[in-house]
């Protein structure tokens, strides 16, 4: 009985003792708990070329007081919501330490949305400059990545936008609504981090510019080659990519109504899925795709019922001859212009015929290029809404 005893004012003390320490903990708070009035909060970071090997560093920083100004006067009010700094380095460390001489608080960099590259800069190389991002502890792995095109990363970050004060956000999430339109590609730093060491396999990455009405396009997707900007895919070639790569979530395809070829007819692709093999012949590679899309009719243009027989499959032929054309010219510019493999055939070859890797791997370029290519398509339409056939005047 007495050590029955014992044992339960043995267990009560070590509670009360585990209670203790927990409310003590609540009480300090979290260790490296900092005040975000003694924080500039960074949402974009943009990296130039600069002259003599040194790099032009811009950060984003958001201004609280005037985005608080807003919310309260609904959107009015003429001060910028963000504030950009800049300052040249050597290095991308050097450049954010030394623009402390131009911010009153320290830089705060895990609300970071997207770090654009300029052009110039990623022709002589990415690499040295990603590496300060992989090894910052505040940055985050899923930080989109995009290269500017036709305009340098700090111009872009200067862009207004009549739907967002806070031009980083708003470039970052126009890359993100890619994946409805399949015409770009949302890069992370962590993909990055992934494929730029593989042999077999190069990395393309979202590609940002300004368009005719000066405001941000983010379509189509930069080349890279080992670790150098090499050129760009269209929005077309871009989607034949992704439709060859499996990535394609959705995206509308317009093509000619069968019935009257001179209207149109937009098919939303709703499912597609591709796979990337190797066949062999004479002892030499052949890579082949197939892929397989599923779509519903979207719109139509005059009069017929596309959901009969001949008109569907008439539908279905010209669907396949899109994505066809799509996908043979992005392999064409892939192929023969900038010689990149950017589905990853190599990567095949090196996982399952590794004895041939090894005597491919060092002239993998040349002989990526030059492999022929077999595709095979399927595409189906499924549904064609709530009507079979659009309403005539009568």
């Amino acid at each position: 009985m007495k050590i029955r005893r014992r044992r339960t004012e043995k267990s009560i003390k070590v509670f009360i003792l585990l209670l203790f320490a927990f409310i003590q903990l609540l009480q300090t708070g979290c260790w490296n708990n900092r005040d975000l009035a003694q924080l500039s909060i960074a949402t974009g970071i943009g990296i130039d070329k600069a002259g003599e090997g040194r790099i032009l560093l811009t950060i984003q920083i958001v201004k609280p007081s005037s985005v608080m100004k807003k919310g309260k006067n609904g959107g009015s009010g003429e001060e910028k919501a963000v504030s950009n700094v800049t300052q040249e380095g050597d290095t991308v460390f050097e450049a954010l330490r030394d623009i402390l001489k131009k911010v009153n608080h320290k830089i705060f960099l895990s609300t970071v949305q997207i770090i654009i590259v300029g052009e110039d800069l990623a022709r002589d190389g990415i690499s040295d400059i990603l590496d300060f991002f992989e090894r910052d502890h505040e940055i985050q792995f899923k930080t989109n990545i995009a290269i500017a095109k036709g305009i340098t990363a700090g111009e872009l970050l200067e862009m207004k936008s009549e739907t967002s004060d806070i031009p980083a956000r708003y470039i970052a999430e126009t890359l993100k609504n890619g994946d409805g339109r399949a015409k770009t590609i949302k890069t992370m730093l962590i993909d990055l981090s992934k494929i730029i060491e593989m042999s077999g396999k190069q990395i393309v990455i979202g590609a940002v510019s300004k368009n005719e009405s000066k405001t941000v396009d983010a379509e189509g997707v930069a080349v890279i080659f080992a670790d150098k900007l090499v050129g760009w895919l269209s929005p077309e070639e871009t989607r034949g990519y992704l439709f060859a790569a499996g990535k394609v979530k959705s995206t509308i395809i317009v093509i000619q109504n069968p019935s009257f070829p001179q209207k149109k007819v937009s098919v939303e692709i709703i499912r597609s899925s591709s796979k990337l093999g190797i066949n062999w012949e004479n002892g030499r590679p052949v890579f082949t795709i197939k892929i397989k899309a599923e779509g519903n009719l979207a719109d139509q243009q005059d009069g017929g019922d596309l959901t009969a027989k001949e008109p569907l499959d008439q539908c279905e032929q010209l669907l396949r001859q899109e994505i066809m054309k799509e996908v043979k010219e992005m392999l064409k510019i892939s192929q023969e212009q900038y010689e990149s493999d950017i589905l990853g055939f190599g990567e095949i070859i090196h996982k399952y015929h590794l004895k041939y890797w090894r005597g491919a791997e060092l002239n993998w370029k040349e002989t990526y290029s030059q492999t022929p290519v077999k595709i095979d398509i399927e595409a189906k339409i499924r549904r064609s809404g709530l009507i079979t056939r659009p309403a005539e005047p009568k």
